[in-house]
C-alpha cells in the first residue's frame, strides 16, 4: 500500500535521511545497497509515492533528477542534523505541506508502514483540515512505528512539520541524537506488524532480507 493510497487530499512532503558509513558492512554506502534487485534507496522511495515533495539528504552521489538534496551540515554529522537539513530544504523549495514523512534508507519494508502512519495521523488529527494546526495531547505531533521491544522509531515516521521543524531548530545541532530532537513531541506509537522497523546493519540482516524479498 502506498501513501497515495491514504486520501486524494493528504498533502506531505517526504524526507529520506541517506547518511551514515555502513561501518558493519565493510563501509558499503546503504542507500545503493542491492538486496533483491533494487537498491534500499530506491525501495525507499517508493515508500514516498505521492509526496509533494522528495529531498535526499546524504552525498553527492546520491543526487537523482526525481528529488531535492541537501547534506547535513557538516557532512556526516548525523540523522538529526541531516533532518534539519531536509526541512530547510522544503522551505526552500516552497513546498506547503503540512505533513512530512521521514524515512532512513536502511529499512526495506518501509513502504508497508508510511501509508498507515499517515492515516493514524489524520485520524488522531480529526481529518485533513486539522492536521495544520496546533499539536498537542488532542492534535498530535506526528505517528511514528514502534517496533517488537516497544522502540519508537524517528526514522520510520511522520511529523507534523512545524512541530519537527521547531525541534530541530532548537534542538539539531552537530552530532545531536535524532531521539534528543524528538522528545516531548506527541507522537502517536504505531505497531510494527508488517518487520517495516527490521533494519539492514550487517551482512546477516542483507541475507534475511535477500530471502524476505526475493
Amino acid at each position: 500500500m502506498s501513501p497515495e493510497a491514504v486520501s486524494p487530499d493528504v498533502s506531505f512532503a517526504a524526507i529520506v535521511v541517506a547518511g551514515g558509513a555502513g561501518t558493519r558492512l565493510s563501509g558499503v554506502s546503504k542507500p545503493e545497497l542491492v538486496i533483491a534487485g533494487r537498491t534500499l534507496l530506491e525501495r525507499t522511495l517508493d515508500a514516498c509515492e505521492g509526496a509533494s515533495s522528495v529531498v535526499i539528504v546524504g552525498g553527492e552521489h546520491l543526487r537523482r533528477d526525481d528529488a531535492l538534496w541537501a547534506c547535513e551540515d557538516p557532512p556526516g554529522s548525523g540523522p538529526a542534523a541531516g533532518l534539519a537539513a531536509g526541512l530547510n530544504a522544503l522551505d526552500a523549495e516552497g513546498d506547503p505541506s503540512p505533513l512530512v514523512l521521514v524515512l532512513g534508507t536502511d529499512t526495506p519494508r518501509a513502504s508497508a508502514a508510511a501509508a498507515i502512519l499517515l492515516a493514524r495521523m489524520l485520524d488522531d488529527a480529526g481529518g485533513v483540515a486539522d492536521v495544520a494546526g496546533a499539536g498537542g495531547a488532542d492534535n498530535p505531533d506526528g505517528a511514528w512505528l514502534v517496533d517488537g521491544s516497544g522502540t519508537a522509531q524517528p526514522l520510520v515516521a511522520v511529523y507534523r512539520r512545524d512541530a519537527i521543524t521547531n525541534r530541530c531548530v532548537s534542538h539539531a545541532a552537530p552530532g545531536a541524537s535524532l531521539r534528543r530532537v524528538t522528545e516531548g513531541l506527541a507522537m502517536i506509537a504505531v505497531p510494527d506488524v508488517h518487520d517495516a522497523s527490521r533494519d539492514v546493519d550487517t551482512w546477516e540482516d542483507v541475507a534475511y532480507w535477500e530471502g524476505k524479498l526475493s
